[in-house]
């Protein structure tokens, strides 16, 4: 579940809205690099043209963005600063399935240089925080890998 806030961007919020009424529409995806972290470039076909970027910050979404991967789907829905998927499970909300690009092999990559950058800055030494990062891969994915039945 990606929170976005859409007041400034009514043309999002539309998408989202007219998506409950018509069911899929056509949405192409492509993950990419940028100053800020990493961009989700969303290019809606159907039933509205429209292209969209959410960011996600690293390290702090690195498991956020691992999660999205692995399910190759993400929910996009109105949301503001302290919002919660508990107190917002009434918002329209837009599922998009996102198929494999290639950037999976690259994320691997990106999301334990990350992990290690995080274990650094917690004051474990480069060894250390390498085996941490690995760790903390497996044990995020065990944990991502439940299914509520």
């Amino acid at each position: 579940m990606v929170m976005v806030d859409m007041s400034d961007h009514p043309d999002v919020a539309e998408l989202v809205r007219v998506h409950q009424y018509l069911g899929p529409g056509d949405c192409h995806s492509q993950w990419a690099q940028g100053r800020d972290g990493l961009l989700l470039r969303l290019r809606f076909e159907r039933p509205i043209e429209l292209t969209i970027a959410p960011t996600f910050a690293l390290p702090e979404k690195a498991g956020l963005v691992d999660q999205v991967l692995s399910a190759r789907a993400i929910y996009l829905q109105h949301g503001v600063a302290g919002d919660r998927m508990s107190t917002t499970m009434h918002h329209p909300r837009l599922l998009i399935e996102l198929p494999p690009t290639g950037f999976e092999e690259q994320w691997e990559g990106i999301f334990f240089t990350a992990l290690v950058k995080v274990f650094r800055d917690g004051g474990l030494k480069r060894s250390e925080a390498k085996a941490a990062a690995r760790d903390m891969i497996v044990r995020w994915r065990e944990l991502g890998s439940i299914r509520m039945r």
